[in-house]
């Protein structure tokens, strides 16, 4: 697992080269790392989804196999008992949980679109995953995360996909002298609450992918001004979420 996670590059450090030629050379070096690290993290981003269906299946069988009431217990925190049988719990939630089973469902029902075959071919690959599943995968969805994962994947998606782009026209279509339309007067509450958890939805996969960004050290090989920019607005950005009282 930890091969999929691309790592800053470490070296001792060096002088820059003095002659010309040695700088060339010096530089070449450079971007082919940074092609190589890229190239990386690509690979990272659309395997993170495919570990996720992986997952899925191996946490629906073991549903499968829980007696009434068990499956909660398997969770940290989660209702009921803890699972003293064993001593082992999940280290995510139940939610979590759910997220990936969708996403084996939504694999597991496009294959069926597609014939028993299939279906039958990726039941045998996810019980022994390897490459030839990831590439399997990736005929499926070119997907880079598991929210693009899940949006192409399973139908229960498409409601709330549909509802974004109704609140997004709700909201942009007014009349000429900027007031609310008689349709956004009827609907201005649901479309508030839908964007609002749009909202923080975003800010959270914000959040996240920021982390991974620097936990991955691509912030280390970006150039001095996309740097000052981004942490400009990233200054900006923190003063604004800190100045909102509730």
């Amino acid at each position: 697992m930890d091969a999929l996670i691309p790592q800053a590059p470490r070296r001792d450090t060096v002088s820059i080269p003095d002659t010309q030629d040695q700088r060339i050379a010096y530089a070449n070096t450079l971007h082919t790392e940074r092609t190589e690290l890229e190239g990386q993290i690509q690979q990272a981003e659309r395997r993170q989804w495919m570990i996720g269906v992986v997952l899925g299946y191996t946490l629906a069988q073991i549903k499968q196999d829980c007696a009434h009431g068990e499956w909660l217990r398997l969770f940290k925190g989660g209702r009921g008992k803890s699972n003293s049988t064993h001593g082992l719990n999940f280290e995510f939630s139940d939610k979590t949980a759910r997220t990936y089973m969708d996403l084996y469902k939504g694999v597991s029902k496009k294959c069926r679109k597609l014939g028993s075959e299939k279906e039958n071919e990726m039941t045998r690959m996810l019980q022994e995953p390897g490459e030839q599943l990831y590439l399997a995968l990736g005929e499926l969805s070119d997907a880079t995360s598991i929210r693009a994962a899940r949006a192409d994947l399973c139908d229960d998606e498409k409601p709330r996909y549909d509802a974004e782009r109704r609140t997004a026209n709700l909201l942009a279509h007014r009349n000429t002298d900027g007031r609310p339309s008689k349709e956004e007067v009827v609907d201005t509450q649901a479309a508030l609450d839908l964007q609002r958890r749009l909202n923080e939805e975003e800010l959270q996969r914000i959040a996240r992918d920021l982390h991974l960004f620097v936990h991955n050290g691509r912030h280390a090989i970006i150039g001095e001004e996309a740097n000052r920019t981004a942490a400009g607005v990233l200054r900006a950005a923190l003063d604004a979420l800190s100045t909102i009282t509730y």
